[in-house]
């Protein structure tokens, strides 16, 4: 498994559907009936619970003069990531960020896609690398995101940190 393809084994608690009203009970309209505890809440609480010890633990960032990585995805109209920083020979992670896209974002072409939810989750890292370096590898086709980009009206390039 490549660097760039490790963050995926962290834990998959945003594809996990609603694993908190699963274990309290509460059906898909988001009415809450009087909590009883039973083998479904227990299975669930099992679940949240392995999927919670099975994540690498979330270092501290270091601030003096150490890039930051930043590894995106975006998957089921929602932008995840995770930001790592090197320790030693590992790549530590110190965040794991996801944003809900927005759905002017969700009807654009995948090539887009990707580069709205990256210019997103780089939004949300800069809060944290507080100005430090940061580097992203985004793998799409830079003259057809170009040659797409020339039809977005300027409204719309907010989506792409594009001012």
């Amino acid at each position: 498994m490549s660097k760039e393809e490790e963050w995926r084994t962290a834990p998959t608690l945003s594809a996990t559907p609603d694993p908190h009203a699963l274990l309290l009970g509460i059906p898909e309209g988001g009415e809450q009936d009087p909590f009883h505890w039973e083998e479904e809440q227990t299975a669930a609480f099992q679940k949240l619970k392995t999927l919670l010890m099975e994540a690498p633990a979330l270092g501290l960032p270091d601030h003096s003069n150490k890039p930051f990585q930043l590894f995106v995805h975006e998957y089921n109209q929602t932008a995840t990531g995770v930001l790592v920083q090197t320790f030693g020979s590992w790549l530590r992670p110190v965040a794991y960020l996801s944003k809900q896209l927005d759905p002017v974002v969700c009807g654009l072409p995948p090539c887009l896609k990707a580069v709205a939810a990256t210019a997103m989750l780089i939004a949300e890292a800069d809060k944290l690398t507080l100005g430090q370096v940061l580097y992203t590898c985004l793998m799409v086709n830079t003259s057809e995101v170009q040659q797409r980009l020339r039809r977005v009206c300027k409204m719309r390039l907010k989506f792409f940190g594009v001012k």
